[in-house]
Order: structure tokens, then C-alpha cells, then sequence
């Protein structure tokens, strides 16, 4: 006899369950085991539960005589026959609430009964409803993916390969208090005025720990990479079948407990209601909507409150860094999607919220808003606070929190960016992780700068060693950059080198070039060599200091530069804002790109359907680079999902824009906070909005 598909253990436990209704904590706790032995099960690693294990989870789940039978020959390694030949079909998406209405009222001692009348109609709608999940889940024929189950994120127990296990959890010693964590990285007034912090904008501001303690998420992201289902009761995989063999249909599994802090429940229909809105061709220009990497969804159904369907045209390796997030359509679902930006309900005060935390009141002329816990959070990985409560504080400056932080006015401090690096060194309670690089940029539109000599001049014209040593202080190769990716990046080169400092050897490139820069000056066909406009953020005396070191080696290899700041919310805005790097009118341009775990986001940095343009309005290739090997490695890169192929292809990647001088990395970004001793389980991270990821777990040693 053949076994069945999906009779195995873990396949047919993870069934019973979600039939049942029931999270992994929510089995656990009524089988007096613990969650981990059932996540074990269901993934496979123990496939040889003792004998008492298999009876308290079908006490638990409360099967009927065949289905225990079916679950104890599953333990032993020997299939049972599987009676009902619609449990083939994966998932338990086959059960209809009625169904599960008729089973839960039969005894479990009683052999199963046939209804005393049944309408033809009900039976047609089972089948109709059996056939149409079969059909979601076979949908594509795109055949080049059959290696996914042996590979990170898709293959079995690989989701967590980074970390075993992906976050060590510190129970609470002491429940209550208040943590204040603050920053200085924006003026708080500007913010209130004309930002957000809504995880949905693309100009929400850089304080996305906000987002961490009012908004739950799909899953979250821990400091080793591993991806940790949140509002998931497990991550999409080949191996649970959440994912269909061809990459073009992925289900979300949601808690059942979800609630929003209203206490209204959370369904698929909230992650329905804001897809929608980022998809709504009404507002595709409208700035400050971020649809980025959504746009791959081809289409979407509910199936019932806690399952969504999400299908793809073609695969999208990607796909997990952009599932859809839930907005609550109960409280916003009556504003026109164009006026949800304009909302201070949706943007800065939200009176319901998903996350640990909601609003308990806002200042802004104190610059601090109050936060106390969400009585309803539920989350797969992460707990309940125990705290009191959440103050989040903004100071004027980095020196006015330092001195708060000193003083014990807040318990954490992040955000001091490069321009105060040097007030942290040697102080206490410093905590770092790699979080970006700055870099100089081309705009490859100018024709002196598509020439490969002349990029390959200006890289060689910069001393990178001075610069770091004169503004920063420190040992030049603490912080040079030669690669696009951090060292804990899969994709990390270390072969990877740019060109060091050679005023002579950039002279000679020049020459190359046809130009001859002996005199001071680099003239060709007796004409100077034109004046380059090199443009980055007012916001930073960092970023000032530094231009004027590039502006100074450029001058002395003899290439004019003027140097001109703009605010960032001007210098990062759409094509049509004059003065924006989209608008192109720049020649070079000095700003920071941060780590992502989604190296995809490359794609929109650097291929050349994302050159800005008035039907491309935020397009976000400034450099205007079109290198069809550049596009190649990138679109590949989008359809495999073999991460070792994949990684190779981001290597060479970024082997090609650093051999070209398409870009020059300058120098990296460090994550530096502040940190008292007596918050428990903090962890920083390079990964995903910030290092307040956990924030939920975070509790007062003493």
C-alpha cells in the first residue's frame, strides 16, 4: 500500500490542528506538552514520539477513532489508509465550517453517522470548494524549482538555519515599570507636521521602532536573520505546503487569537483591505505609497477569516519580504484610499493598533508620546509586554541625549549617526551592529562620467583613509568600505576591492581619457573639464565635512566640484521635484544605503527599468545605469530561488558595479545605542526596521 500524500507525522499533525482551530501554543497548552515538541513533530525533527506524546494530542484535538488510528500508524512509520481521499488535498483548507459543526457534535466513541438529509446543493459545494483548492495549489507550470526543498527559506528546518534557535528568549524577572527609549535622528516638530511612522509610506521617517511597538507584522526578523512567524502561525514553506511546487501560489496561515487593540479580531481580510489599497491605480503616483515588491501579486483570494491566497505570474523569490501586512479596515476602510496619508489617525496616532503597544497619549509639544500594552497582542514568536509602560522621547541633539542617557532620564538611545560617533567612544553601555555604507554616486547621464577612466580617476582622486581619519577619528580600515553587502551577508565578497588613493595613477587615467591634468587643471581639446555638482542632505555636519575633503581631492586631480545641501525630503523625492536625485540634475551625490536582508533591493537601485522618469516618477536608479549584465544578474537573481545560485549572482553583482565605478563605497554605517544594563532582552539588529524588533519582550531586570 502506498502511503498517502501528506499521511506523514508532522503533515497529518499540522492538519488535525489547524481543523481543530488550533495555534501550536494553543495544542500545546491543551496537551500539556511543550510548543517546541510540536513544532518538531510537525517539521519533521522528531519523528519518533513516545507512545504517551501521540495520546495526549489526540485527547487534545479531541480525533475520532479512525483519525487517532491514523495518527498513531503515522508515529510508528506504518501509513493508514487514508478513508477520506479529500485529505490528498494539502493544507486543511477542505473543511468547511459546517463540516467541522458536524464532526465536533459526533461522540467520539460513535462510529461516524450519515445526516439524516444532506441537500444535494451542500454536497456539490463541498466538491466545488475541494476542487477550487486544488486548483489554487496547482496553479503554474513553471518547472525550473524542483530543488526549493533543499534550499533556505523554502527546504525543510532551513528557515532557521541561521540561529538554533533563531531568538534566545529571557522569561521576565520583574513584571512592570517603564522603559523610555529616544532618539535625535529627526526635528520631532517636522515629523508631527508632515511624516509618518506608518510602516506603509515610503517617507515614513527612519523611527521605525514605532512600527515595532504599534504595528504586529506578518513575521519579524532576528538580529541572526532568521525569519520568525509574528501574526504567522508558521513561516511559508515547500515543506509545511504553503508554498506550491512551482513558486506561483504561497498561503498565509494566520492566528486564529489575533485581535486588534479594539479588540476586534484580525482577519485575512484586513491583509486584503490594505493590499488593495497599495495596488489601487488611483493613487499608484500619489507620494508617499510604498507598493514596492507587492506589484508581484498577481492576485489574491480569501478562503476563509485566517487563510489567504496569494498568486504570482512568475516566480518572485523575494515574495516573502513582501506579504502583505493588515491595516484595520474597520477603522479606516471609510477613508478614500487618497486621504489615508493625510490622516493623523493613520499616520502618527493610531487609535487602534495590532502591535504590543497602542497609544495612551501624545505630546508633541513635549516631543514624547506614551504607549501602554495592547491587551490583545498575540504573536506566534514573540509575548505579551510586562511592562507599565513605553515612552518613546525625542532631544535636540546627540549631546542633549547623551546627557539624558547619563543622567538616567531614558533607558535607551539610538539614532546618533555619524556626526556623533565620537561622543560614545569609550562610554559605557555602547551596543553596534553594521547597518549600511555611505557612497558616492554617479549620475551616468553627464558624458564625462560615462567614461570608465574617468569614474576609475575620481575614485582613485579620493583619499577614503584621510576622510575617515579627519572626520571621524578613527582607524581607516574600522570603517572603509570596498563591497555593497556587511560580512554577515550570504552575498559578502571579501575579494571585492576598490581602487586605493593614487593621485598619479588617476593623472594617467585621465590621460587615457584624453585628458591632460598635468597643469592642475584637466583640459582636453583645449577645453577645461566641466564643473560637477555634488549634491547630499542638510541635515548632516558629517556629510558637509566630507564633501568638502571629496571636493578638495577632485580640485587637487583638477575637476571643479560645487557642493550644494538640500533637505532630505527634498534630495529623496520624485522625478518631478526639482532638485531630487530622481530629477537628475546632479552630477554626483553623497548618501547612505542600509542593509537589507532582501538583497532584491538592488533591483530598484539599479536596474534599468527603474531609471526615473516622468511615467516612472520614483524610480530610484538615480545613477540612470542601463549595463544589460547588471540587469541580467538582477532579473535572474528575482526567479531563483537556489540560494547558493542566488548568491552568486548578487557576488558577481556587485562585482560588476565596483570593477565599473558605477558607485564608489565610501565608508560603512555603524547602529550605535545606548543601552541600559537593566533592560532584558534587548537585542540590536542590522536586520529589518530596527533594534526595537522584540520590543515586546523587553522587561526591567530590577
Amino acid at each position: 500500500m502506498s502511503a498517502q500524500p501528506g499521511s506523514d507525522l508532522g503533515s497529518l499533525l499540522r492538519r488535525y490542528r489547524r481543523a481543530a482551530h488550533l495555534t501550536q501554543e494553543d495544542l500545546a497548552e491543551r496537551a500539556k506538552i511543550s510548543k517546541d515538541t510540536i513544532s518538531a513533530l510537525e517539521r519533521g525533527v522528531s519523528r519518533a514520539p513516545h507512545k504517551d506524546t501521540i495520546e495526549l494530542l489526540a485527547d487534545a484535538l479531541q480525533l475520532s477513532p479512525e483519525e487517532r488510528a491514523q495518527l498513531e500508524a503515522a508515529a510508528r512509520g506504518r501509513l493508514a489508509p487514508v478513508q477520506d481521499a479529500t485529505r490528498d488535498i494539502p493544507l486543511h483548507l477542505v473543511r468547511t465550517d459546517e463540516e467541522q459543526t458536524e464532526q465536533s457534535t459526533q461522540p467520539e466513541s460513535a462510529p461516524p453517522q450519515k445526516p439524516a438529509s444532506l441537500p444535494v446543493r451542500r454536497q456539490r459545494k463541498r466538491v466545488a470548494l475541494r476542487l477550487a483548492v486544488l486548483l489554487v495549489l496547482l496553479v503554474g507550470t513553471y518547472s525550473g524549482l524542483s530543488h526549493w526543498q533543499h534550499l533556505w527559506p523554502f527546504g525543510k528546518d532551513k528557515a532557521n538555519a541561521t540561529a538554533t534557535p533563531g531568538y534566545v528568549y529571557a522569561p521576565p524577572t520583574h513584571p512592570g515599570g517603564t522603559i523610555i527609549f529616544s532618539t535625535t535622528d529627526f526635528s520631532f516638530y517636522q515629523v508631527w507636521k508632515n511624516g509618518t511612522w506608518n510602516p506603509w509610506f515610503i517617507d515614513a521617517t527612519d523611527e521605525l521602532e514605532m512600527r515595532d511597538a504599534l504595528w504586529g507584522q506578518p513575521y519579524v526578523i532576528s538580529p541572526s536573520a532568521a525569519l520568525l512567524p509574528d501574526e504567522l502561525e508558521e513561516i511559508p514553506t515547500l515543506e509545511n505546503r504553503e508554498i506550491s511546487q512551482n513558486g506561483l501560489t504561497v498561503i498565509m496561515h494566520l492566528r486564529h487569537d489575533l485581535r486588534w487593540s479594539d479588540g476586534q479580531p484580525i482577519t485575512a481580510d484586513d491583509f486584503v483591505y490594505w493590499l488593495e489599497v497599495l495596488l489601487d491605480a488611483a493613487i499608484k503616483d500619489e507620494v508617499g505609497f510604498n507598493s514596492f515588491g507587492y506589484t508581484h501579486i498577481a492576485s489574491h483570494q480569501v478562503l476563509d477569516d485566517y487563510t489567504l491566497v496569494l498568486r504570482y505570474e512568475q516566480p518572485y523569490a523575494p515574495f516573502l519580504y513582501y506579504l502583505p501586512m493588515a491595516a484595520p479596515k474597520h477603522a479606516w476602510g471609510n477613508i478614500p484610499h487618497q486621504d489615508l496619508r493625510k490622516e493623523i489617525e493613520v499616520n502618527l496616532a493610531p487609535s487602534v493598533t495590532s502591535g504590543p503597544f497602542k497609544i495612551e497619549s501624545y505630546n508633541p509639544d513635549q516631543s514624547n508620546i506614551t504607549m501602554v500594552p495592547n491587551p490583545y497582542y498575540k504573536s506566534t514568536t514573540l509575548h505579551k509586554s510586562v511592562l507599565d509602560r513605553l515612552v518613546y522621547r525625542t532631544y535636540p541633539d546627540p549631546d542633549a541625549l547623551v546627557a539624558a542617557f547619563e543622567l538616567g532620564q531614558t533607558d535607551y538611545a539610538e539614532d546618533f549617526g555619524r556626526d556623533a560617533i565620537f561622543k560614545l567612544a569609550g562610554r559605557k553601555y555602547v551596543k553596534t551592529a553594521e547597518l549600511g555604507y555611505t557612497l558616492l554616486d554617479f549620475n551616468l547621464t553627464n558624458p564625462v562620467l560615462k567614461d570608465y577612466q574617468v569614474r576609475k580617476a575620481i575614485e582613485e582622486a579620493i583619499d577614503r583613509c584621510e576622510l575617515i581619519q579627519t572626520v571621524f577619528l578613527l582607524p581607516c580600515q574600522s570603517m572603509r568600505m570596498d563591497t555593497l553587502l556587511p560580512e554577515t551577508s550570504p552575498a559578502y565578497d571579501p575579494t571585492i576591492k576598490t581602487y586605493d588613493f593614487d593621485l598619479a595613477g588617476a593623472r594617467e587615467d585621465m590621460l587615457i581619457a584624453g585628458w591632460n591634468c598635468a597643469s592642475g587643471t584637466c583640459i582636453r581639446d583645449g577645453k577645461s573639464f566641466p564643473m560637477l555638482r555634488l549634491l547630499t542632505t542638510d541635515d548632516s555636519v558629517t556629510r558637509q565635512q566630507v564633501t568638502v575633503l571629496i571636493k578638495k581631492d577632485l580640485e587637487a586631480l583638477g575637476i571643479p566640484v560645487t557642493l550644494n545641501y538640500y533637505p532630505p525630503i527634498v534630495l529623496f523625492n520624485s522625478f518631478n521635484v526639482s532638485n531630487s536625485l530622481a530629477s537628475g540634475k546632479f552630477d554626483l551625490a553623497l548618501f547612505a544605503n542600509t542593509f537589507g536582508i532582501d538583497n532584491d533591493a538592488y533591483f530598484a537601485n539599479f536596474h534599468s527599468k527603474e531609471i526615473p522618469s516622468a511615467d516612472n516618477p520614483f524610480g530610484s536608479n538615480w545613477e540612470r545605469l542601463d549595463d544589460q549584465l547588471v540587469d541580467h544578474y538582477l532579473d535572474l537573481a528575482r526567479i531563483t530561488f537556489d540560494m547558493t545560485d542566488q548568491t552568486r549572482m548578487y557576488k558577481a553583482l556587485q562585482q560588476q558595479l565596483v570593477a565599473q565605478v558605477y558607485v564608489i563605497p565610501l565608508y560603512n554605517a555603524v547602529n550605535s545605542t545606548l543601552v541600559n544594563p537593566n533592560i532584558g532582552n534587548q537585542q540590536n539588529t542590522q536586520w529589518g526596521p530596527g533594534n526595537l524588533w522584540n520590543v515586546s519582550d523587553w522587561f526591567l531586570i530590577k
